[in-house]
């Protein structure tokens, strides 16, 4: 039964003991604070990418407006303009917002790799970490970069599964 209806204040609770459930809707409130930070990342990635693309002006508060009640299914209620307050986008980083949750994608999955090894100090996974990635560094297009660590393509099941959306 969701604790919500049945009158505990889930502030007072301690999660640290609570089981996951198979339940889909309990497992979307166990998961509620990993969901509303990846819409907010993927809200602020496609406002980033719209007005960054769109070859012209752009009325970035109609533009915010829409996707932020799209993507988030949280209308602008305020009426302001939350993209003049928005400085990652407006100071340089010209439609490269969006990288910051395709990093997690990134990360995730690469770390699969120091799990399976059994040793998350793995000197043999970290020295494979340090000659793929590191070494190279910008002389190869990171897929490339990633693709040699993994030995495979990337694949998001990590990230979906750690965020608790698979």
């Amino acid at each position: 039964m969701n604790i919500c209806t049945q009158g505990i204040d889930p502030s007072s609770h301690d999660w640290r003991h609570t089981k996951p459930s198979s339940k889909p809707e309990t497992r979307n409130f166990q998961h509620g604070h990993v969901a509303n930070p990846q819409h907010a990342q993927v809200f602020f990635g496609s406002f980033d990418l719209e007005i960054h693309t769109s070859g012209g002006s752009v009325d970035t508060k109609a533009v915010w407006s829409r996707l932020r009640e799209s993507v988030t299914r949280i209308p602008n209620s305020s009426g302001g303009n939350g993209a003049a307050s928005f400085g990652h986008i407006m100071g340089g980083y010209d439609c490269g917002y969006y990288g910051y949750l395709w990093s997690e994608v990134f990360s995730s999955d690469m770390f699969t790799i120091f799990k399976q090894s059994g040793d998350l100090y793995s000197p043999v996974v970290g020295a494979r970490y340090r000659e793929c990635i590191l070494e190279p560094g910008g002389t190869l297009d990171g897929d490339v970069l990633v693709r040699n660590f993994l030995g495979r393509d990337l694949d998001k099941t990590a990230f979906l599964i750690s965020n608790g959306l698979q």
